[in-house]
């Protein structure tokens, strides 16, 4: 059988970059959210690396495209993604961290993306040795609120709307 080897993914995250969930770009670039322009110009104003895990590009493409079917704010969102002024940097799913996610989903039955996020930002936390925690752009915290003390996680949460951080 053939082996499939996936090269290791490197990348220089400056202390100022900040993990987005899903809710900040579906207000970005669907037609209904009534947040629309404070996601857009926070994406636009953010001093940093917007880090974007494939999960979230998935979830976000399928409630613009198979929810919404909303395929201009689809398309949108993919060329927003490709473009190098953006800041935006993807980042590899982080298969390290499924048993870890799948523990947190089971015990507190959270969203699977948002348990995913938490492990990438306590993991480059860590593995960057940041003394202030990696950052998590979200409009909703319930899900963050519920694993944050309980795991002991190493994330700030940012509120698009004011910069303000919980």
């Amino acid at each position: 059988m053939p082996i499939f080897h996936s090269p290791p993914f490197e990348a220089d995250i400056s202390r100022n970059s900040i993990l987005i969930d899903t809710n900040v770009l579906y207000a970005a670039f669907g037609k209904k959210d009534r947040r629309k322009d404070d996601a857009k110009t926070f994406l636009d104003i953010w001093n940093g690396d917007l880090l974007i895990p494939i999960s979230v590009v998935v979830e976000t493409w399928g409630l613009l495209v198979g929810s919404d079917r909303d395929w201009a704010g689809g398309f949108e969102f993919l060329n927003w993604l490709r473009n190098p002024g953006n800041k935006a940097l993807l980042l590899p799913q982080h298969i390290n961290s499924a048993d870890f996610m799948f523990k947190m989903t089971l015990e507190t039955h959270i969203d699977c993306v948002d348990a995913f996020l938490m492990s990438y930002a306590d993991d480059v936390t860590k593995h960057c040795n940041f003394r202030k925690f990696v950052f998590i752009a979200t409009y909703d915290f319930s899900d963050y609120y519920k694993c944050l003390m309980k795991y002991n996680l190493r994330f700030i949460l940012i509120n698009p709307e004011n910069l303000e951080e919980y």
